[in-house]
């Protein structure tokens, strides 16, 4: 098994540190079902959308190119094996009513 920054790079992307957060658990949900589709659609895909994300904001291609290597130093059985190859369940919401007021909240 590799050691060192590949294991770095899992830990900072896949278990919280150093990710994005979407605070509306829906937004989440959403954006882990788009990624999968445009991920089931291929590389080319995927490709034009990061050079969408580069000519649309100020986002140096250096850097994305750059955590595009990251990631292609990740070993794909690893990260199969460690489990991060897909997204986690998403959480289970129930609905709590306080004052007349449904409010969807996460189960326990």
């Amino acid at each position: 098994m590799t050691s060192g920054p590949i294991q770095s790079i899992i830990a900072r992307h896949w278990f919280g540190r150093g990710r994005p957060s979407m605070a509306d658990p829906l937004q989440r949900v959403r954006f882990q079902q788009l990624t999968t589709h445009l991920h089931g659609l291929g590389p080319r895909s995927v490709g034009e959308f990061l050079e969408e994300i580069i000519t649309a904001w100020p986002v140096p291609a250096g850097d994305v190119l750059e955590r595009l290597e990251r990631y292609a130093g990740l070993d794909p059985d690893i990260v199969r094996t460690v489990g991060v190859d897909r997204f986690p369940s998403p959480p289970l919401y129930g609905l709590a009513e306080e004052d007349g007021n449904a409010t969807a909240v996460a189960a326990e």
